[in-house]
């Protein structure tokens, strides 16, 4: 779940309306689906000016001062804003997870994940009712890296780790005629927030000092 705030406004015949921005929000999201930009990924960040404009409204109920832009964040809400010369955006990507906070506090995780998992579904059910044997698992192992290596190339990971093998895959679960791939992933993260040090020095410093 992501919370999405304020209304927005739109014209219905010419008569101004605050609504839910749900519909325009998800249109924002859909862009990545139905658009054909090159390196917009099913788990591409919809936030910020580049990939988070919201289309189509005109004004916000509201607008949000620095406190208020604080508080939403420590709220996992994610307010519409507008950026100057830029328009209307979505200003953050949390899920409804506040506590604890983790990969799945961020909608781009769960949207590569749902990925992942629909991907590895696909490929195992290639191999349900084959026999549980170390060549067959070793075939799983192998597809299933090569899946989480294609998302890794493409920036949905930083790394991952497969086991389809005899740890986990025991006498016991071989008996009950099941089969098990556990899968590790650790999820790349975005630049929700990017800090700029500025550091002013004496002429001369920058090169006694080595920087270049």
């Amino acid at each position: 779940v992501g919370y999405f705030f304020p209304y927005v406004r739109i014209y219905d015949n010419g008569v101004p309306k605050y609504v839910p921005p749900s519909s325009y929000v998800a249109t924002t999201y859909m862009q990545k689906f139905v658009s054909n930009i090159a390196g917009i990924l099913p788990w591409t960040i919809c936030a910020g000016i580049t990939n988070g404009r919201v289309q189509n409204i005109t004004k916000t109920e509201m607008d949000f001062t620095n406190e208020d832009l604080e508080n939403l964040y420590q709220m996992n809400a994610n307010p519409i804003v507008y950026k100057i010369n830029n328009g209307y955006c979505i200003n953050s990507e949390s899920t409804a997870q506040v506590f604890p906070y983790s990969s799945l506090s961020m909608i781009h995780s769960r949207e590569a994940l749902i990925d992942l998992e629909n991907r590895l579904y696909d490929m195992l059910l290639r191999y349900q009712w084959n026999f549980n044997t170390p060549e067959i698992r070793a075939q799983i192992k192998y597809r299933a890296d090569s899946i989480c290596k294609d998302m890794l190339d493409n920036d949905a990971f930083y790394d991952f780790w497969n086991v389809c093998d005899e740890t986990n895959n025991t006498d016991y679960v071989i008996d009950l005629q099941m089969g098990v791939l556990d899968t590790y992933v650790e999820v790349v993260k975005g630049m929700g927030i990017i800090v700029n040090n500025i550091t002013i020095m004496k002429k001369g410093d920058i090169q006694s000092m080595g920087f270049k």
